[in-house]
């Protein structure tokens, strides 16, 4: 099923608002995030990179060095550069930092939501990567598999692999390379 123009700024929501959230937790959105929402579903086009990546780019460059992190910084030229540069170098990001900072996630939503691992990896508006949500369960659940699957295998750059083949999650790598297999 292609994704929609709408499907987009959907996800942009829910993954600004689960970004925002880490400092603002009562956060809920708004006008201005409304308005971000076009212009930053069409940066993620441009960009090619997933709403939730595309967050996670901007919230690593603006969270960290502003007191906070705004909707209107997911629009304009810069935002557009952030993400560009951001799917551009994903494989620059050392793999051992990704998954530590994907089980980080998972260890703060699993307490601070109280859902299932299957519930949070499922739930777009979490932002995992999909490389993340496909081999994070002990088995295969085919319903993440066909969800995030091919947008997993995307991702799986030659160090990312090498670096999940020599880790816990080595098991669970043909989930990604060969998920149409889990379908």
């Amino acid at each position: 099923m292609p994704v929609t123009f709408d499907d987009l700024k959907n996800r942009l929501r829910a993954a600004f608002i689960a970004n925002k959230r880490r400092k603002t937790p009562e956060y809920r959105g708004g006008e201005a995030l409304e308005k971000a929402l076009d212009p930053a579903a069409r940066n993620c086009i441009k960009a090619k990179i997933t709403p939730e990546d595309y967050c996670a780019a901007l919230y690593q460059a603006y969270g960290g060095t502003y007191d906070d992190y705004w909707p209107n910084q997911m629009t304009g030229n810069k935002a557009l550069s952030i993400a560009t540069k951001y799917a551009s170098n994903y494989e620059a990001v050392a793999p051992d930092k990704l998954w530590a900072a994907q089980v980080g996630l998972m260890r703060q939503a699993l307490v601070s939501t109280k859902r299932t691992v299957e519930e949070l990896l499922f739930d777009r508006a979490v932002a995992f990567s999909p490389w993340f949500r496909v081999i994070a369960t002990v088995e295969p659940n085919r319903e993440i598999i066909a969800k995030y699957g091919k947008e997993a295998k995307a991702q799986l750059t030659p160090e990312l692999k090498t670096f999940l083949l020599s880790s816990v999650a080595a098991p669970y790598l043909d989930r990604i390379t060969n998920y149409e297999r889990y379908l």
